[in-house]
């Protein structure tokens, strides 16, 4: 059963003396009632369903976003650290380039090139390709974890049970709605909530959506200096 789903009791209305018509009614919406707690005491009283027992819907759990909506799955944006620096041309090269002195160490197998846009990498600079960005928000949500009422049922059989004589609640004789009873001296009943029947939908599952979105992209393109 889904946490925070469940049924109120039903409300029983008694009366004194048989017929459930006389006088004032004495309502109980839940417990166990008997003896001199009824209104007809030495007369017995006459006792019936008057109102049913409706769904009970908790408050909406918190749901955590996830990734399963086509956004990115971690709040991080960068897979693989890319370390930049401006290149001055050394001298002018063929072609209207720049000349560039390879680096050594650690970052000697490639150089990159950045544009502050979203663009393919021209030709030569295709070895590696990374999109880097200023900012990111987040856009990732979950829909409803909230049950809905109207696929809850609350099923009225076994709501008003009545026990005789000083035997307290114990009894199991089940009385169905609109049927007036009656309860002789030192009888009780018994007002039970019912456990809710939940159609398939009744609480679904909470689902991701949304991504992250982020703003201000640069491409980074990479060309090898290693000799192929």
């Amino acid at each position: 059963m889904s946490e925070g789903v469940g049924c109120s009791g039903a409300l029983l209305s008694c009366w004194a003396g048989a017929g459930c018509n006389s006088g004032t009614p004495k309502d109980i919406p839940s417990g166990c009632t008997g003896g001199a707690s009824l209104p007809g005491g030495a007369l017995g009283s006459s006792c019936k369903v008057t109102g049913l027992p409706q769904p009970k819907v908790g408050v909406e759990a918190a749901c955590e976003p996830t990734g399963e909506g086509g956004g990115l799955k971690y709040k991080h944006l960068w897979q693989t650290n890319v370390y930049l620096c401006d290149a001055s041309a050394a001298s002018d090269c063929a072609g209207g380039g720049s000349c560039v002195t390879p680096q050594a160490g650690f970052y000697s197998d490639s150089i990159c090139i950045t544009k502050a846009a979203e663009v393919e990498c021209p030709e030569g600079w295709t070895f590696e390709r990374f999109m880097a960005y200023e900012q990111f928000a987040e856009g990732r949500s979950c829909t409803s974890c909230t049950c809905d009422a109207s696929k809850v049922v609350c099923p009225v059989d076994g709501v008003f049970l009545t026990t005789p004589f000083e035997l307290g609640c114990s009894g199991d004789n089940k009385i169905l709605p609109n049927t007036c009873v009656g309860v002789g001296l030192g009888g009780s009943v018994e007002v039970k909530p019912p456990t809710p029947q939940l159609g398939p939908e009744a609480c679904p599952m909470p689902k991701g959506e949304g991504a992250v979105k982020t703003s201000g992209p640069t491409t980074v393109c990479c060309a090898t200096l290693l000799s192929p």
